[in-house]
């Protein structure tokens, strides 16, 4: 890795500036290095909500899953992008 004026690091190989997270890896790209955990706090109010119609909480992720799974439910995002883009504001592509 190449160490320019301005303190920033290339990668010797294609001439790309490094950010913070992706040093010393080639090909680049970022790593992730945190874990998501499974605690929540958020009220459903469609789906999976209580019996009666009222809105349910959940805690974990874990028990929306399974409650999930008990009515036949199955959990799915799409990513749409918006305005003629890729970009929308409830999603990110990860492909």
């Amino acid at each position: 890795m190449a160490i320019e004026q301005d303190g920033t690091v290339c990668c010797d190989k294609c001439g790309k500036r490094l950010v913070v997270g992706e040093y010393p890896f080639c090909p680049h790209g970022m790593q992730a290095n945190s874990v998501i955990g499974d605690e929540i706090d958020v009220w459903v109010a469609h789906g999976i909500c209580n019996d009666d119609g009222s809105p349910r909480h959940f805690t974990s992720r874990e028990a929306m899953k399974k409650e999930a799974e008990k009515r036949g439910w199955t959990n799915r995002v799409e990513h749409i992008g918006q305005n003629g883009t890729d970009k929308s504001k409830h999603t990110t592509r990860w492909v």
